[in-house]
C-alpha cells in the first residue's frame, strides 16, 4: 500500500528487514491514516531512529580504532605431515 512511500517495494533496511519510516512515508499516510494511528507512526520513525543511533553508538564503542592495525593473533600455519611411505614407516 506504501510500496512508494518507503521508496519502492526493494528498499528494506535494518535488522529484520524492515523498512524505514521517514517523513515522506508519514506525510503520504496522512491522507489515510486516522490521528491515533499517525501518532503511532511517528512513535514507530522515532523508534527506529534511537535504534539506529544505538546502532552506531554500539558499532564505535566495540570496533578498532582505525589505522591500529589487528590486535588478532594470527591462527599459526599448519603443514599437514606426508603419507607414509608404503610398507610401513
Amino acid at each position: 500500500m506504501f510500496a512508494g512511500a518507503l521508496g519502492g517495494p526493494a528498499q528494506f533496511a535494518g535488522a529484520g528487514g524492515t523498512a524505514r519510516i521517514n517523513d515522506a512515508t508519514v506525510n503520504q499516510a496522512q491522507g489515510v491514516l486516522t490521528g491515533p494511528q499517525l501518532d503511532a507512526l511517528r512513535q514507530l520513525q522515532q523508534e527506529q531512529e534511537a535504534q539506529a543511533q544505538l546502532a552506531k553508538a554500539m558499532r564505535n564503542q566495540f570496533a578498532p580504532p582505525p589505522n591500529s592495525g589487528s590486535t588478532a593473533t594470527p591462527a599459526p600455519k599448519i603443514t599437514p605431515k606426508p603419507p607414509a611411505a608404503p610398507g610401513g614407516g
